[in-house]
């Protein structure tokens, strides 16, 4: 342990993040536990001490750090201002993260806020100071179904608090945040513009303005599925092979220095410009991670002193969650940090070839990298997208003997575009090599069984492997028999271990769901889920896209097979659907979109949807329904309206924007 001073502190210090996310702000578990390890640490228990002092200073990091509440006086109609911290575009919508500092022209408490934008005629980017008005409100997490993917809840743990859609007319102002961290993020913009210059084709120019610019949404769809489905989806995101490429080429540009000079203002330079880079693309977990292991790597040549990469791994992490705790319940930080430390652990162990420098070795470990890396982050992977690449291994071993020429011709792209000129060749080789990487992951993605898909792990299993693979490297570490005993049980355990949870569930639900845009019902059949939407059916398809995609936890749990329109005349012993009734198990659901032109008998729902603009109460009136649902998709005033005629007319009601309409 003396070799890692500093692992026995960021583990506590982790745990102690995890229990504040669990146990919330409770001052027992920071004031004892804090009396407690300075009380070890002074009577000479001094391990024990900073052990209990880590995980302490983890929850308290974790408490200042959390938001907090959404702010209640910033409830309703105000004018905002803020800036734009992140920014995607969704088909018609923008999606950005503003960090509100002011309303209605004074100073509030600076709070993150969801904010809906049409894209018609506005050009906003990251960093951009913006003013509009808007109904702000807290950020709404409400999932209607069991696991369902909450995807507000994923901004809420980065800590956005506040919501709010923003009309285009009501933006007053969009102007650039003086800063030089503004300035530096503002870079990528004309990094992306240098890409596109030129006479790359539209492939190698999306391709590298993802891996060099960090700008992953110009990829399509096409070829994400391309890259993920070869077991390439790594090298799309920014992580330390990017910033690995980048510090090669900054060697060498500053060889010149080394000579001329000393090596410590090329090691400054070098430092200087990846936290540039850094601060360029995000700092996202994976880069800010590799450049602080970049740094100390760099620092202990300067002070020549030996390097320890467990060390820098662990200083890394205790940076970025001393700042950002919440980045702990990222995916990026998960499979970064993750994927670091089983290449650490398991690479030089499984190569055969022990002799330092030799030409065997290096070649080998162009698979024993990858294969540790996976050895690691395949479960987790597994676990988030329900997914494991079969070839993985065949196409990272081709693709690196062309991936970083790539990724340093580009930087070279960008450096030569930024000085005012182009060469041809240079996009020409570009393309050659961008050319056999695609080659590579078609042909891969190609192949019959490419990928295992539809996979549900437990957390209990994910678990379960991660002490199975301590013991391995236990046992790599010193081979002792007893170690390898332990394993091979432990790999036996997790292997059965889904045999032996069991997790029933009922064989039928049904499910009124929130959603604000249109009416939907989601039945579940057997091995079947069947939805019904109001929506118009040239809109039908994409709300069904994303239903799939929300619900797909909710069906690899169940064993459901697939997703399909509740049509017209389907008939079966669970439920019936005849044009806008649908009965489940006898109960009978009406959805009203105009005044219905004949009379239903044992009507147990009557749903008002958007459409419907007669009068409620006689809508009750005649049909009788057992109750009256106010569906999610009324115009708010329209909504309130009603509830407030049926409350006066006593009349029974509920509405979906409170909860949704269950039935098992």
């Amino acid at each position: 342990m003396s070799r890692y001073p500093l692992l026995p502190i960021t583990i506590p210090f982790i745990l102690g993040i995890l229990v504040f996310q669990f146990a919330g702000a409770t001052g027992w578990l920071f004031i004892i536990p804090a009396c407690v390890g300075s009380g070890l640490f002074v009577t000479g228990h001094r391990l024990t001490g900073i052990v209990t002092l880590a995980a302490v200073t983890g929850y308290a990091v974790a408490m200042l750090r959390d938001p907090g509440p959404f702010p209640q006086e910033m409830a309703g109609p105000h004018l905002f201002s803020g800036v734009v911290r992140e920014e995607t575009e969704r088909g018609a919508m923008r999606v950005m993260v503003v960090e509100i500092d002011s309303c209605d022209g004074v100073a509030c408490r600076r709070f993150l806020a969801k904010s809906l934008v049409p894209t018609l005629g506005i050009e906003i980017g990251e960093c951009d100071r913006v003013s509009f008005s808007a109904a702000m409100g807290p950020l709404t997490r409400q999932t209607d179904l069991p696991d369902e993917i909450d995807y507000n809840g994923l901004l809420a743990t980065r800590g956005v608090t506040g919501e709010c859609y923003v009309v285009p007319d009501s933006v007053k102002g969009v102007a650039p945040e003086p800063g030089m961290i503004n300035d530096i993020r503002r870079m990528r913009t004309d990094v992306c513009s240098i890409l596109s210059a030129g006479a790359l084709s539209s492939g190698a120019t999306d391709f590298l303005i993802a891996t060099i610019a960090g700008e992953r949404d110009m990829l399509t769809a096409t070829h994400r599925d391309l890259f993920g489905g070869a077991g390439l989806a790594h090298i799309l995101a920014l992580s330390g092979l990017h910033v690995g490429v980048i510090a090669m080429l900054l060697s060498v540009v500053c060889f010149p220095v080394v000579i001329l000079w000393r090596r410590w203002p090329a090691c400054v330079i070098t430092i200087g410009a990846l936290w540039g880079f850094a601060v360029m693309t995000g700092l996202s977990p994976s880069v800010t991670r590799s450049v602080i292991m970049c740094s100390v790597f760099l620092i202990s040549v300067m002070l020549q002193r030996e390097w320890s990469p467990v060390n820098a791994l662990c200083l890394a992490a205790l940076l970025i969650l001393f700042f950002t705790p919440s980045d702990l319940y990222a995916v990026g930080f998960q499979l970064s940090f993750i994927a670091v430390l089983s290449i650490i652990i398991f690479a030089e162990r499984l190569n055969p070839f022990k002799v330092c420098g030799s030409s065997q070795r290096f070649l080998m470990m162009v698979v024993t990298v990858p294969l540790a890396a996976m050895a690691g982050t395949g479960i987790v992977s597994a676990f988030h997208f329900h997914t494991f690449p079969v070839y993985f291994l065949v196409s990272n071993v081709l693709v690196s003997v062309f991936l970083p020429p790539l990724l340093a011709g580009g930087v070279v792209k960008v450096i030569t575009g930024a000085a005012g000129f182009c060469p041809l060749w240079l996009d020409r080789t570009l393309d050659g090599l961008y050319g056999v990487v695609e080659r590579v992951a078609s042909g891969v993605a190609g192949l019959p069984g490419v990928s295992l898909d539809g996979i549900y792990i437990h957390p209990v299993v994910v678990v379960s492997y991660f002490v199975f693979l301590f013991f391995v490297a236990s046992w790599l570490r010193r081979r002792r028999a007893a170690r390898l005993i332990a394993a091979v049980m432990m790999l036996a355990f997790t292997l059965l271990l889904p045999s032996l949870i069991h997790e029933s569930y009922p064989g039928s639900e049904l499910y009124l769901t929130r959603s604000h845009s249109e009416t939907t019902l989601v039945v579940r059949d057997g091995e079947h889920l069947l939805t019904f939407t109001t929506a118009h059916p040239s809109q039908a398809p994409s709300v069904m896209d994303r239903d799939s995609a929300r619900y797909s936890r909710y069906m690899l749990r169940r064993g459901i097979r697939s997703m399909q329109q509740l049509a017209d005349g389907y008939r079966s012993d669970v439920v019936v659907r005849n044009g806008n009734i649908v009965r489940y198990k006898g109960h009978n659901i009406h959805f009203i979109t105009s005044m219905p032109g004949y009379m239903t008998t044992d009507l147990n729902y009557a749903v008002v949807c958007r459409g419907f603009r007669g009068d409620v109460v006689e809508l009750a009136s005649k049909l009788s329904p057992d109750s009256v649902v106010l569906s999610g998709d009324l115009d708010l005033r329209r909504h309130d309206r009603y509830a407030r005629e049926l409350s006066e007319a006593g009349i029974a009601f509920r509405s979906l924007r409170d909860a949704p309409l269950v039935i098992r």
